[in-house]
């Protein structure tokens, strides 16, 4: 039978990058959290696994509601634009991306996200070429023939 990996929405490395996709867009906008968004979509990730729903809601309410209400209460606005046009929401969602593709058995190297965010926003399309190339095209081709080896040896065996 094939090696085939189902996506799980509760995968830890997923949740913390979905996390942290939210947290850096809301901190695009000036909300202010108690520590930085990576460690802080760390530590919801961990206490989700570990804590109960007291100890999710108790960081949810002090660590993210709270910084955005205080934001909002000082008269802060929460802007797409604002969003869109930040390099590290666009780091952290790349990343998210490529962490959701690790759920399916496809990798990629370490820096690809950053490498792709910062060819874009430096508008070299000879280095975003490269990368895509290199850090992603060539690791879906080998991932894509394996999985179609993997289904022939799951025919050939039935």
């Amino acid at each position: 039978m094939a090696n085939t990996t189902k996506f799980d929405p509760k995968s830890p490395g997923f949740i913390a990058s979905i996390t942290y996709v939210i947290l850096a867009a809301l901190a695009a906008t000036g909300v202010e959290f108690p520590q930085d968004a990576q460690a802080l979509a760390g530590d919801f990730e961990t206490t989700l696994n570990t804590g109960g729903i007291l100890a999710v809601t108790g960081l949810l309410v002090s660590s993210i509601v709270f910084p955005v209400w205080n934001f909002k209460k000082r008269g802060g606005k929460i802007s797409g634009k604002t969003i869109i046009s930040n390099t590290t929401f666009w780091v952290s969602a790349v990343t998210a991306l490529l962490a959701s593709a690790v759920l399916f058995g496809f990798t990629v190297p370490d820096g690809t996200a950053d490498q792709i965010v910062a060819a874009v926003y430096a508008k070299d399309w000879g280095v975003l070429i490269s990368v895509l190339g290199l850090n992603v095209i060539n690791p879906l081709v080998r991932f894509l023939k394996d999985q179609q080896a993997a289904i022939q040896a799951d025919a050939n065996e039935g």
